[in-house]
């Protein structure tokens, strides 16, 4: 209930009186009671008589009194309050979510001019992004000049990480959003897996490093180095990997440098490549992964997909994509021992179709003796590069462009793939780049174009930027051809 009166004097103001009455307040489906109390707003200051704000035995207290003067100081009491209905209520970020219950007190004096703010709390269970991180003491105090909340907070879970984080929270909008120094030893990096959840998901591990957490809160950025010891599942495999080597991270993204990987039953790899996003979003990826009889996938029968098995294998893989388009894999690997993969389709004359497996027919009415493995002449032509330029160049990965597929399925339309392939190149190196001099090892080898020289009964591969012209003698013929007594000499 409201009453409105104005002052005596001869410049009479107005002024409220607020008796709050007994009340229930649902929020985030929990039912809190308003206790009785009273607010007053008289003259440019407001007074508060102990407004209390409760659940069960949690609660909000708030005494004291708010205007321009440094002397008026309020006080706000907390004693197990969610932290994230905080972050609710203001609407911050979807990008950002914590959690954990806050007790302790927080001293505001001149907040209406010059506002001075002392604030200790400790946070239970603090949690970010649904990753427990441990119980937060921190310190706030509020500057004036950066109109932010500067804090000095120390992370702990028992006897397993400390974590050190000091700088700003910054929550008056448009500006709001974080600018804090974090000093991680075996933190938890659960909080990562938000987002990562368009490639990956159960992320798990710990962290320790040095990192810088900024931006606002809805284009938030990290930077730093860390020594990361995790693991995390990729769903479309259903295999998880494990890493443990330092990563680091960049406001662009995160980079993959020379990395030791494994899968869970210990079998060893290396990771090289980057993930790349604009503050978390737009995730676009390249990853190219050695591997030495690791599993790589084990999947069972589903409609989603043609294929599932268990597979273990040794080579490399080129692994490109991003959140909106898909996986685009480039592999070249050889299956071991326990590797059980089956392709569902409908004949064998079909399967021949499925141009980047190898299949082989075991149907009920043939003996195992009598099995026939089936190589699509499209696959023919990519063989015979392939055994090139892994075999005599030492390259890793061979790569093709839209155009130089389409011409190999042409080349198997046209029943011409048992010609014999050449690879045009640059003569500086074995790779396809001109940049690059010498014998060089772990490359990638990328097919721009395939020429089908179907007079001469060959197939052309054109590899990277190069321009093809024909072979000349030091000396060219022209220069001996002339005409002696009205014929002419020199043309063969």
């Amino acid at each position: 209930m409201a009453q409105f009166l104005r002052t005596e004097g001869e410049k009479p103001l107005l002024k409220a009186l607020v008796d709050i009455k007994p009340t229930d307040v649902i929020l985030n489906d929990t039912i809190w009671q308003v206790h009785p109390s009273q607010v007053v707003v008289d003259s440019g200051k407001i007074d508060i008589n102990d407004f209390y704000f409760s659940h069960a035995d949690r609660y909000i207290r708030v005494d004291g009194h708010i205007s321009d003067n440094p002397e008026d100081t309020v006080k706000v009491n907390l004693k197990d309050i969610n932290i994230g209905y905080v972050f609710d209520i203001a609407r911050i970020s979807d990008d950002v979510n914590f959690e954990g219950d806050a007790t302790g007190m927080a001293y505001a004096s001149g907040v209406l001019k010059k506002p001075v703010l002392d604030t200790r709390l400790s946070i239970m269970n603090f949690t970010l992004n649904g990753g427990l991180l441990g119980d937060l003491d921190i310190y706030g105090a509020w500057d004036n000049e950066k109109k932010g909340i500067y804090l000095d907070a120390h992370i702990q879970e028992k006897d397993i990480s400390k974590t050190h984080v000091n700088g700003f929270i910054y929550p008056i909008k448009p500006t709001s959003g974080l600018d804090l120094n974090i000093d991680a030893n075996n933190l938890n990096i659960k909080f990562l897996e938000h987002y990562m959840r368009s490639i990956a998901q159960d992320v798990r591990g710990r962290a320790s490093g040095k990192v810088h957490f900024y931006g606002k809160f809805k284009g938030l950025t990290l930077d730093g180095a860390v020594m990361t010891d995790a693991s995390m599942k990729f769903d479309i495999l259903n295999t998880s990997f494990a890493l443990k080597d330092t990563i680091r991270l960049a406001p662009e993204g995160i980079t993959f440098d020379n990395i030791h990987i494994a899968d869970m039953e210990g079998h060893q790899g290396k990771l090289n490549g980057y993930l790349h996003y604009e503050h978390f979003k737009n995730i676009k990826y390249q990853f190219d992964i050695q591997v030495n009889n690791m599993l790589v996938m084990n999947t069972q029968e589903s409609p989603d997909f043609p294929f599932y098995g268990t597979v273990y294998a040794t080579g490399n893989a080129l692994l490109t994509g991003n959140a909106q388009d898909g996986l685009d894999a480039n592999i070249a690997m050889t299956t071991n021992r326990n590797t059980n993969f089956t392709y569902s389709t409908g004949t064998v004359a079909s399967a021949t179709n499925n141009q980047f497996i190898k299949f082989v027919d075991k149907t009920p009415r043939r003996s195992i003796q009598d099995s026939v493995q089936l190589v699509s002449f499209y696959e023919q032509v990519q063989q015979k590069i392939e055994k090139v330029a892994t075999n005599i160049y030492g390259a890793s990965v061979i790569t093709y462009s839209t155009i130089a597929r389409k011409k190999i399925k042409l080349a198997a339309e046209m029943g011409i793939t048992r010609y014999p392939v050449c690879i045009a190149k640059t003569q500086y190196s074995f790779s396809a780049d001109p940049k690059i001099y010498g014998a060089v090892n772990n490359f990638e080898f990328h097919i721009k174009d395939i020429v089908l020289n179907n007079g001469a009964e060959m197939i052309v591969a054109i590899a990277g930027e190069i321009m093809r012209m024909p072979g000349l003698p030091k000396e060219p013929q022209a220069k001996h051809i002339d005409i002696v007594d009205g014929q002419i000499d020199g043309l063969s």
